[in-house]
């Protein structure tokens, strides 16, 4: 786990485990959602730098000692070719459970390799 310049918790996950496939999340502390993926190419094996972008809920969140509120945050995530991968954001303060709709999107340097939209309702 580690803050990021944003106030934004990055943490890596170790064998995460799917318990329900939606895309409606409940604004709950301790509430994980993401997207499995898998980057095709060669050589097997390697690793490849993306970027993973959250998209909050207008107007933006705010973390504590925020100038403004936040619209998106970013991340490197360094997949290996060929394996699936999770990507996702677990709701871990207060500030955080915003209502309305999420975006993850996953970028190689400029060009947008996928997006998903989740819902996020209250508890």
């Amino acid at each position: 786990t580690e803050r990021d310049a944003d106030g934004v918790l990055q943490n890596v996950m170790r064998n995460p485990r799917l318990t329900l496939r939606t895309t409606t999340v409940p604004a709950k502390i301790g509430v994980t959602f993401g997207v499995e993926y898998k980057v095709v190419g060669t050589p097997d094996g390697a690793e490849v730098g993306l970027r993973k972008v959250t998209r909050y809920p207008t107007p933006g969140a705010m973390p504590p000692g925020a100038a403004k509120p936040l619209t998106s945050n970013a991340w490197l995530v360094t997949p290996v070719l060929n394996q699936t991968r999770f990507s996702g954001y677990t709701l871990e303060e207060p500030w955080e459970l915003l209502p309305g709709t999420w975006v993850i999107d996953l970028w190689y340097e400029d060009r947008k390799l996928g997006e998903q939209e989740f819902s996020v309702v209250p508890p």
